[in-house]
C-alpha cells in the first residue's frame, strides 16, 4: 500500500496549463460537508493519503467521476483548511489547538509539509508568548518594587538603608498589594528586602 503513495502521476497532472474538465473535479463529503475541487488539488502531495486515493479510485478514463462522491470519515470543518494547504501552501490560523487539531489531520491524510507548517507556527506562537508573559513579569516585578519603595519612603522618610519585606495583609489589592491603602503594611526588619 506504502507503493502505491509513491505511483507516477498520469499525464493530465503532469501537462502544463492543462485545463481542467467535468472529469478533472472531485466531489468530496468529509464529515457530512461537502467539497469540490480539483484532482491537482488533491494531487499536490504526491505521498499524501489523498492523492493516492484520487489515483487508485478516479482513474482518468472514469466516466462516471462527476457523479461519484467520495465519503471520508474526518472532520469537516478541519478538512477545509487541509484543502486550503493542498491549493496555497499556507495555513491562516493563529490558533495553538486549532494548529494541533490540524496537524493531527495533517499526520492522517500523510502530509508531511502540512504538519511540519504547524509544528513551525504552534513553536512560533508559543515562543511569543512566552516572550510576552516574561516581559509581563518584568513589569509586574518593577510595579512591585516601586509600590514597596514608596511604601518605605512613607513609613521611614528615606534615611538610612532600610532592609525589610513587606508582608501581604489579609486581603490583598489587585496586584496583591495595598498601596496606600487603610491598613498600614507590616515591616520585618530581620530579613533581606
Amino acid at each position: 500500500m506504502h507503493s502505491m503513495m509513491q505511483a507516477t502521476f498520469p499525464d493530465w497532472q503532469e501537462e502544463p496549463g492543462n485545463g481542467r474538465d467535468e472529469n478533472d473535479w472531485v466531489v468530496l463529503r468529509v464529515g457530512g460537508q461537502v467539497f469540490e475541487t480539483s484532482r491537482q488539488t488533491l494531487c499536490a502531495d504526491r505521498k499524501s493519503m489523498l492523492a493516492a486515493l484520487v489515483l487508485r479510485h478516479l482513474g482518468k478514463d472514469d466516466k462516471n467521476n462527476k457523479n461519484s462522491v467520495i465519503r471520508i470519515d474526518r472532520d469537516g470543518q478541519r478538512f477545509a483548511h487541509v484543502l486550503n494547504y493542498l491549493r496555497s501552501g499556507t495555513v491562516w490560523l493563529q490558533d495553538v489547538g486549532l494548529l494541533r487539531e490540524l496537524q493531527e489531520e495533517a499526520e492522517f491524510f500523510c502530509l508531511a509539509g502540512l504538519s511540519a507548517l504547524c509544528e513551525e507556527e504552534i513553536q512560533r506562537i508559543e515562543e511569543a508568548e512566552e516572550a510576552m508573559w516574561r516581559k509581563n513579569i518584568e513589569i509586574l516585578k518593577e510595579e512591585v518594587k516601586k509600590c514597596l519603595g514608596e511604601a518605605i519612603l512613607e513609613k521611614f522618610g528615606g534615611g538610612g538603608e532600610v532592609f525589610s519585606v513587606l508582608r501581604a495583609p489579609p486581603r490583598l489589592g489587585r496586584l496583591g498589594l495595598r498601596c496606600g491603602g487603610e491598613q498600614q503594611p507590616e515591616f520585618r526588619l530581620d530579613a533581606d528586602f
